[in-house]
Parts: C-alpha cells; sequence; structure tokens
C-alpha cells in the first residue's frame, strides 16, 4: 500500500516523470523544427510555415543576419534531444549568454568588410544583421573607425574564443596541452624511434593481478625494425611477479592497441602462475644471448655511455591536476568568541577550579576553529594530579562535552586546557591547498591534515611517520580525512611520482577514485583480491630492496637521484634503471577485511608495516576499532 502512494505522489499532473520528460523534450524539438523550417523554405513566393514562418525569418535575419539565424534555432534542436536523453546541462544561465556573445561577435566579423558601405547599396544587414552593423559601421558605433581593420580583428577573435570557452564551460589550458600531445606523437622522429612502446605500469599491473585482454578483436602483433646499431634491452624489464606463484606480464606492445581493457577489480585467475610459451622462451634466450654478445664487444666508454642514456627518469607526460574549484570556498565569516565571551568563561574557570582548593590564573588563551585552549598558571605547592582529576567538573562548569587537559604544555611552565568551542568554524580542504605551507612542500607525500589551535594549516608528511592508523566511530570523520589524503597528493604529484593501490571492502568510498591515472590497479572490493594485492606488494618490496642493493644505497630517494642523474653510475653500467615512484596503499575498514580473510591479509600488512619504508611503500589503514584483534603485530 505505501509503494503504490509512493508512485502516485511521482506522478505530475497524472502523468510519470518519463511521460512528462518526453513530452517537454518532443515540445521543444517541434518548436525548433518550426523555427528551421521558417528560416529554410523562405523564398519570394512565400514560405512553407506560413505567415508565421515570414515573421520568423524577418526578425531573425534582421537582427542576426540570415547565416547567424540559425544558431539559436539549432541550439533549440540540441537542447530537445539532449532532454529526451536525459542529459541536463549545467550552469546555464552562463552558457546561454556565452552563446549570445559568440553570435554577437560572429556577426561583427561577418560584417566587417561591409563597414563602408551605404546601407543602401551593400547587403550588409543580410550577412551580419542589425548587431553587427552596429558595431562596426561607419554611422553607428564606428569600431572599425576607432581601432583600425586590423585592432577589430584581434578585437573580435578575442572575444568570440572567450564566449566560446564560457559557452562551452571547458579550459584552455588542458586543449593546448593534448593538442601539443598530439603534435609530439606525429614529429617525425617518432616513426624511426626504433624502440618498442613500453606498456604503463597500470597495464603491467593489471596484466599480473589476472586483468585479461576482453575484447572481439584478435590481437595483431606488431612488427618494429630496429636501426642500425640500436641497443638491446633486457626483457625481464616487462615482467613483474605477484601471488605465490610469481608469474609474468605478456609484452602488451606486441598486442593491438585498443584491445586490453581492465577489468573493475582484480580477478581471482592471479592465484594461479602465468605460464611462458615455448617460443617466448626461445624469443628470450635469443635476446639474451645478442645482448650478452653485443656488451661483450662494446668498449669501456660505450657501457658507461649505455649507462648514462639508460639512466634516466620516465617520460613525463603532461598531466592536469584537477581544478582546486571542484572544492567549497572558505566561508570568511568565521565564528569567534569576543573578548567579553573569552574573559567571562576564563573566569568560570578560575572559580570552579578555586572552588576545588586548585589555586590557578589563566594566562593565555588560543582561540582555535573548533577548539579553545586556556593556558592556567598554577601557584606555587600545588600538584597537577589535583587538576587532572576534575575534567568531568570542569566539562560541567564550561558547559562542554568534554575536556582535554595538557598537563604541563611541553616547553611552558603552564598547563593548557581544551575547551570545544560552542560555535565551531568549519576548516575547508581548499583553504589549505591553498595556502604556502602547502604548496611549498618538497616532499611527495606531504598532505593537509586541518588547523592547529592557533588557526595556522596543519601539513603532515607520510614519509617521515610512515606509515598511518585512521580510527573511529562511524561519522567521526574517517572517510574525510581519507578523501582530504588522497586529493592532497593528487593535486601536487604526477602519476610517475606517486601510486595508489586502494582497497574498499565498503564498495562505496574509494570507488570514486577508480578514472584517476595515480591507480597500479583498479579499486580493490572483494577479501581474497585484496590479499592477492596485498601479497604482489609484499613482492614488490622485496624486488625493490634488491634493486637498492645492486647500486649500494639505502631508501628510494637515493635510487631516484641515480636514475634522475645525469652522471653515470659504476654500478649502473649496462642495466636499464628505472624511475621508481612511491605506492600508497590505501586500506579501508581493516576490521571487516580482517574478520573475512585473516590468514591471507594479517602476515601482508605486518611486512610492510615493518620493512617498506625505505623502498617508498606506506600504508593508510582506516578502522572503527583498532584494537590488538584487529591491529595485530
Amino acid at each position: 500500500m505505501f509503494n503504490t502512494q509512493a508512485r502516485r505522489s511521482e506522478r505530475i499532473f497524472g502523468l510519470r516523470p518519463e511521460t512528462l520528460n518526453d513530452i517537454v523534450a518532443l515540445t521543444i524539438f517541434l518548436v525548433g523544427l518550426l523555427l528551421f523550417l521558417s528560416l529554410a523554405t523562405q523564398t519570394s513566393q512565400g514560405n512553407l510555415i506560413g505567415r508565421l514562418g515570414e515573421l520568423v525569418y524577418q526578425v531573425l535575419s534582421f537582427v542576426f543576419g540570415v547565416y547567424v539565424a540559425y544558431v539559436p534555432v539549432l541550439l533549440i534542436l540540441g537542447w530537445g534531444v539532449s532532454f529526451w536523453s536525459g542529459r541536463r546541462w549545467r550552469h546555464v544561465p552562463a552558457r546561454v549568454a556565452g552563446l549570445f556573445l559568440t553570435m554577437v561577435w560572429v556577426c561583427a566579423i561577418l560584417a566587417l568588410p561591409y563597414a563602408e558601405a551605404d546601407f543602401a547599396k551593400e547587403n550588409g544587414f543580410r550577412v551580419g544583421g542589425a548587431i553587427g552593423n552596429f558595431l562596426v559601421h561607419r554611422e553607428c558605433l564606428n569600431l572599425k573607425g576607432t581601432f583600425g581593420p586590423v585592432g577589430c580583428w584581434i578585437l573580435f577573435l578575442g572575444g568570440l574564443i572567450i564566449s566560446l570557452l564560457v559557452a562551452a564551460d571547458v579550459q584552455l589550458r588542458p586543449m593546448f596541452v593534448r593538442l601539443w600531445s598530439g603534435l609530439r606523437q606525429l614529429h617525425p622522429s617518432r616513426f624511426f624511434a626504433g624502440r618498442a612502446e613500453r606498456p604503463s605500469m597500470f597495464e603491467r599491473v593489471s596484466a599480473s593481478l589476472g586483468l585479461e585482454a576482453t575484447g572481439e578483436e584478435e590481437p595483431v602483433e606488431r612488427v618494429e625494425l630496429a636501426p642500425q646499431g640500436s641497443v638491446p634491452t633486457k626483457t625481464a624489464a616487462n615482467t613483474i611477479p605477484f601471488a605465490s606463484g610469481g608469474g609474468t606480464v605478456p609484452d602488451v606492445s606486441r598486442v593491438k592497441e585498443g584491445v586490453l581493457r581492465p577489468r573493475p577489480a582484480f580477478s581471482e585467475a592471479a592465484e594461479t602462475p602465468n605460464r611462458e610459451s615455448e617460443e617466448d622462451r626461445e624469443q628470450s634466450t635469443f635476446a639474451c644471448g645478442d645482448q650478452k654478445a653485443n656488451q661483450e664487444e662494446a668498449a669501456p666508454d660505450d657501457l658507461v655511455a649505455l649507462a648514462q642514456q639508460q639512466a634516466r627518469a620516465p617520460e613525463v607526460h603532461a598531466y592536469v591536476p584537477p581544478p582546486v574549484d571542484l572544492f567549497r570556498k572558505p566561508d570568511l565569516r568565521v565564528a569567534r568568541q569576543s573578548h567579553d565571551e573569552i574573559r567571562r568563561r576564563s573566569e568560570v574557570l578560575e572559580r570552579t577550579l578555586a572552588e576545588f582548593d586548585v589555586r590557578a590564573t589563566v594566562v593565555n588563551v588560543e582561540q582555535g576553529p573548533t577548539v579553545t585552549c586556556f593556558e592556567l598558571e598554577l601557584e606555587p605547592g600545588t600538584k597537577i594530579s589535583k587538576l587532572t582529576g576534575l575534567e568531568d567538573n570542569i566539562a560541567m562548569a564550561m558547559r562542554a562535552q568534554s575536556v582535554r587537559i595538557i598537563a604541563p604544555i611541553p616547553g611552558k611552565g603552564t598547563v593548557g586546557l581544551e575547551i570545544p568551542n560552542s560555535h565551531r568554524s568549519p576548516v575547508f580542504l581548499r583553504e589549505i591547498l591553498e595556502t604556502e605551507a602547502f604548496m611549498s612542500k618538497t616532499s611527495p607525500l606531504a598532505f593537509a591534515l586541518g588547523k592547529t589551535i592557533t588557526g595556522e594549516p596543519y601539513v603532515c608528511d607520510l614519509a617521515q611517520m610512515p606509515h598511518l592508523l585512521i580510527a573511529g566511530t562511524t561519522g567521526s570523520g574517517k572517510s574525510v580525512c581519507l578523501n582530504a589524503i588522497i586529493c592532497s597528493i593528487l593535486y601536487r604529484m604526477e602519476p610517475d611520482r606517486v601510486k595508489f593501490i586502494m582497497i574498499d571492502p565498503k564498495r562505496v568510498e574509494l570507488n570514486v577514485y577508480r578514472d584517476i591515472p595515480h591507480l597500479l590497479a583498479p579499486v580493490v572490493c572483494e577479501p581474497k583480491q585484496a590479499a592477492n594485492a596485498l601479497a604482489w606488494a609484499v613482492k614488490e618490496m622485496d624486488s625493490r630492496y634488491k634493486k637498492l642493493e645492486a647500486l649500494g644505497v639505502r631508501n628510494i630517494d637515493g635510487y631516484n637521484a641515480i636514475v634522475c642523474s645525469d652522471q653515470p653510475h659504476p654500478k649502473a653500467m649496462g642495466q636499464q634503471l628505472e624511475y621508481m615512484p612511491h605506492i600508497v596503499i590505501v586500506v579501508d575498514e581493516l576490521s571487516d577485511l580482517m574478520l573475512l580473510a585473516r590468514n591471507e591479509v594479517e602476515e601482508s600488512i605486518v611486512r610492510l608495516a615493518q620493512m617498506s619504508r625505505a623502498v617508498g611503500m606506506h600504508l593508510i589503514v582506516a578502522t572503527q576499532r583498532p584494537s590488538v584483534k584487529v591491529i595485530t603485530g
């Protein structure tokens, strides 16, 4: 019965919303079609739509000219089609204003050649309409006479570009970045580079985790013609081990572009090792033999040049961080307590302590966005233990939810009492991201965490922690903290420098990041796949330690310094070095994961927490209960 009433309440004028949507879309489309036919069928003998069509033709062609008059008509037709398909336009007033200005500039450009002509002799109104001729004609505004022909072209084209950006709701910089990337791909040297394209880290890790290629097209081998004198590379550089049985990543450079399609999560096929075919083993043997022969024949100077050529950071593609306008602007009206209110609360605090024979004086007050800290100076001979046992009494006297006592404040001879404000000021992530304290950080894993009691931005470095545990009850802000950390890193670092592995058993918290280029593999939602992902992270950690051992460095910073250096390293000769990005493993709701797959997850998390810091791998774990049953080891 309740469902029937709910369905009836959704109806409008007795019609379902879908039916009403189709009626409105059809009405808009019919109006646009009538206007289009009114313009297209006008002849000296009449109009196909009749006198109404003649009137529409005369008004639109007089105002905009016969060419630009079709633009609003086509806009109405497109609006009807988008309304029928269910899509809604954003920022409609601004985009309509931008479209109108676009029509004005186009009319002015079309009427510019007729600026010096006479109304009766030239057909200026037919081309540019009343708007265009009003702007440029010598008997009206006469912009051509004011700015000159070149100045008018610059003015009109600049206004046209700006209005098009407003109408299309796009940014100019990403368009130039994509255009420049396309031009770089069309450079002639790209066709004679002589080396096969290497798969991205996302494709390699996804393939090693069992994300098979899908598609109806058959894989097509790509034939590469290596120029004379090219140096062969190691085939082992294209493999990444994973799971208990190891395995290799297929060389996706031999697969037709566009065939690879990763699945939404890790596949159970990742548990079984991949078997190399006889042909792949033969090709790998021949490649290694050829490389060994070439290295034996090469002179020592050639080996130094080879190491210097190979020890480079990966090619950094143009990465455009998301605009900060996605976040809300902070409210400038901060709810701060007045001096009289602070003085009154200080007197209440001193009087309450005096009732329990604790003589203290408020010497300083630090007011933050959510908490106010009162600094108390105790009289000589007063024990601090007498004050720490009065938390509940102070909270009742101050009418606060809770009170936190800092006894004593480090570096000072005073005691601090942190009392929540009656009116809290929210802290917006945008105002932290725009501060100098955040932008000046050089660490790739710096993130914004909030504000201090004094209102200063608080920026942390995950590399110095080196792992992070976020705990709290439902609704305490764990997901907000996770999103702040992730967004802080995304706004500063390119995908080549920081990578993410996200494990989300709840399926709703981290799936919003499924399309970011920083992901090593799609977001993990299944417990068994989460165990596979953590096992891969352990193997990657061991592999990185072997690379550090081979070069004789102690951490990831020393390794990447050698990779990015122009000077050849003695231990790097003959090796193909790759830039080693930081890897952040985000685990949401660890308690649920430990409940379903404790044996598979526990050992991997303990090993990563103990050893992964030096190789640039860090854990961020969120849970409701940080008990020993959940956080073991």
